[in-house]
């Protein structure tokens, strides 16, 4: 489902159902940069707090992560250990009503206090998407292996609680602290270097 490249991976699902997307590489160097342009970013402070934006605003403080309904509008997160989570909306059916799209950054804090179950609310309750109609997938993170806590294991049990579809989660094995692809906060001794995670509807 993860296409490795020299500088980014792709999701190919996200891509199937009409979402451009990539994470990079370690080889794409920290893009935690100042003058980062054309996409949709956010001082990430391990919150639960979310935005929908149309447009590329000002830097958004105390913010981790963003929905829109806007083709061609790249969303953006920044990851080395955290999970980069991606939330869309599959309108098959339904042509004349828009994509959604959705992403997040999650650590520990953000998958405790439920940001990814808050973002699945706004769909259903702002957007009128019915659960069925919602895909969460999760990209590359450091694995229970090299944690104490199993993120992914956490969320996927909260999200079933939730009753989203077994189908409708794509999970992943792609490990931040194991493969030398990507930057890790653990194994690289507290990097502050960072991968961009984006995603954007076509």
């Amino acid at each position: 489902m993860w296409r490795s490249g020299e500088y980014f991976y792709t999701n190919s699902f996200l891509k199937e159902l009409g979402y451009d997307n990539f994470i990079t590489t370690r080889k794409a160097g920290d893009m935690k940069i100042p003058k980062l342009r054309n996409i949709v970013i956010g001082e990430q402070t391990h919150s639960t707090n979310f935005r929908e934006v149309n447009y590329i605003p000002n830097l958004i403080k105390n913010n981790d992560g963003f929905i829109t309904t806007k083709q061609g509008l790249w969303l953006g997160v920044f990851t080395a250990d955290c999970l980069p989570v991606y939330v869309v909306s599959n309108n098959s059916g339904f042509s004349s009503r828009p994509k959604v799209g959705a992403l997040l950054h999650a650590g520990r804090l953000g998958v405790l206090n439920d940001i990814v179950g808050k973002c699945i609310d706004y769909f259903m309750g702002e957007l009128d998407f019915k659960l069925r109609d919602i895909f969460v997938v999760v990209g590359p993170h450091i694995s229970l292996f090299y944690y104490e806590t199993d993120l992914q294991g956490l969320l996927a049990s909260s999200l079933y609680k939730r009753g989203l579809l077994r189908d409708n989660l794509k999970l992943t094995n792609l490990c931040t602290f194991k493969q030398e692809d990507f930057f890790s906060y653990r194994a690289d001794n507290q990097t502050t270097s960072r991968m961009l995670s984006g995603l954007k509807i076509n």
